[in-house]
């Protein structure tokens, strides 16, 4: 769950403490392991989609609209008070669906519906062959990976450090993130720094991909939405003088980013941008979460939201973008849902 972004911005400081925690949170109704349903498809369907969570104080995932609620702790540290559990990052790979997230007292992974602890506050979760890496902070400011149940700590020349993405091609394993809030990444464990010309004091990687001999990194250079290919910066075009990238796809020659430009989730195709549209008319906020593409099929997966300042409260829509064309996801929660990750099945 990437709810650590520092925008000056009232209607996201709201929002990023409503992804933490909803008014009004619906009982829990389903409190033991859920097995993740066999992979299916209707007739004339390609893939499956997946869409990891919140919803009130449970941990969730849709598969194809559907949701199902993942297993959370019996109790908390000290007894007392509502368990909140939250989901940050998915990987599919074949009929095996990973979930990182946090179950109310651990940080945790659910494979197929069952919970396991492990060590890792994991923002990135790639499935290569037969290694399984979970990355992100080990929660005392530390940039750690977890590989196949051993984990590795990256070096740093600051603190903290945060892995938000990560991918492989051949031997080469990419890291991208940020180290004391400047975008770096590292390559086989070395860590570089990535250049910035707007703020030297804030700036972050959440999203990286591979196309060939290109090695792409983007997020934020202070409050502009930026991207990196093969170390050098370049420039989003914004409608406004806020926003950042939180997700990005390679699709054949096509490039695409997906952010928000100050309230409005967006993506930026080639370098144009395109808002993308909601399904309330009393929504004032929307934002993304994350970006995949099946084939020529782009999914974009995030929520839109009624922000009440005078009132701090907000109700927000989970929901996924096909082709740019919006599928609400449903959630039991009277203060609405968010979404964290996506990934898409065969």
């Amino acid at each position: 769950m990437k709810c650590q972004l520092i925008i000056p911005s009232a209607f996201i400081v709201l929002l990023a403490a409503s992804c933490k925690k909803n008014d009004a949170p619906a009982p829990a109704t389903i409190n033991t392991p859920r097995t993740i349903p066999s992979i299916h498809h209707s007739l004339g369907d390609t893939a499956t989609v997946y869409v990891a969570g919140i919803d009130g104080p449970n941990a969730v995932y849709w598969q194809n609209g559907t949701e199902y609620q993942l297993p959370i702790a019996n109790k908390n540290g000290n007894n007392s008070g509502p368990l909140l559990a939250y989901t940050y990052n998915m990987a599919v790979a074949g009929t095996d669906v990973y979930i990182t997230g946090y179950n109310g007292l651990n940080f945790v992974y659910w494979k197929n519906g069952i919970s396991n602890s492990m060590p890792v506050y994991a923002n990135a979760t790639y499935l290569s062959g037969t290694d399984t890496y979970f990355a992100g902070n080990d929660g005392e400011g530390n940039a750690v990976f977890w590989k196949n149940g051993t984990v590795y700590t990256l070096p740093m020349v600051g603190v903290p450090g945060y892995i938000w993405a990560m991918a492989i091609t051949g031997t080469d394993v990419y890291f991208g993130g940020n180290n004391n809030y400047h975008a770096v990444y590292w390559k086989n464990g070395v860590e570089y720094t990535l250049p910035v010309t707007t703020n030297p004091n804030y700036s972050m990687v959440f999203a990286m991909a591979i196309s060939g001999t290109d090695v792409y990194f983007a997020g934020q250079d202070g409050q502009k939405a930026v991207f990196w290919k093969n170390g050098v910066e370049n420039f989003l075009p914004l409608g406004s003088n806020s926003g950042y990238v939180i997700a990005m796809t390679i699709s054949g020659s096509d490039v695409y980013f997906a952010g928000v430009d100050f309230r409005s989730a967006v993506y930026w195709k080639n370098g144009i941008e395109t808002v993308l549209p909601l399904t309330s008319t009393s929504s004032n906020y929307s934002s993304v979460a994350a970006m995949t593409a099946d084939g020529t099929d782009i999914y974009i997966a995030g929520m839109e939201s009624n922000v009440n300042i005078a009132t701090s409260s907000s109700y927000n829509i989970p929901e996924y973008w096909k082709n740019g064309t919006p599928s609400v996801l449903p959630v039991a929660n009277n203060g609405g849902g968010s979404v964290t990750a996506l990934a898409i099945g065969k």
